[in-house]
């Protein structure tokens, strides 16, 4: 009996068309890399994405800072009451760092009374606090306080009536302008703010 010679030829083309053990490690070798690259670079871009993200939340802070700074210096305001004054300094330079205390006396945007806003920086925290109070509340009343920023050194400065940048300031005097520098992960940066008071209270 002859066999027939198509079927053989059939057999022999489907074992050839099949992989050898040693190729199919070898394509399991090749994919393994191929994916440790694709994540390696997928992985580093989440990273520079999470970088990019970081960044933009702190120049959105820095925004706030200044706009916020602008606005309270812009709502200073004096007192019928001569024991609170309308701004306020203390001074502490440490070095090439400054945790300088800043007080205003304002009429905050809404509010119906003045509020005392002091910035100051959380040293254990590294980041500058914004704290609002009525300067007649009963002791033990909280101040309403949030985080503005992280901030590694905040320095305040006052433009005097004879045109020189100081760090104190007489209790009747009022400085012409506040000029602040601070430094944070963007760097040294510096504002000057001009001094104008609405009157009395």
């Amino acid at each position: 009996m002859k066999l027939d010679n198509s079927f053989l030829k059939r057999s022999r083309g489907l074992q050839e068309c099949g992989f050898t053990l040693l190729e199919l490690l070898v394509s399991m070798a090749v994919f393994s890399l191929v994916m440790a690259v694709i994540y390696g670079v997928v992985d580093s871009a989440g990273g520079g994405f999470q970088l990019l993200r970081e960044s933009r939340i702190e120049i959105e802070q820095s925004r706030y800072f200044t706009r916020q700074m602008r606005m309270d210096i812009s709502y200073l305001s004096r007192s019928s009451d001569k024991n609170i004054y309308p701004v306020a300094l203390f001074s502490d330079h440490r070095g090439e760092r400054s945790f300088d205390q800043l007080t205003l006396l304002v009429r905050e945007s809404g509010a119906s009374m003045l509020s005392y806003v002091r910035y100051y920086i959380d040293e254990e925290k590294g980041e500058l606090v914004r704290e609002s109070k009525n300067p007649w509340a009963r002791d033990g009343v909280e101040p309403i306080r949030w985080v503005v920023q992280r901030m590694e050194s905040f320095d305040v400065s006052f433009l005097s009536q004879q045109k020189q940048w100081i760090d104190t300031l007489s209790a009747s005097a009022l400085p012409t302008a506040i000029r602040i520098r601070i430094r944070d992960s963007q760097g040294e940066r510096e504002w000057q703010f001009p001094v104008y008071l609405d009157g009395q209270a």
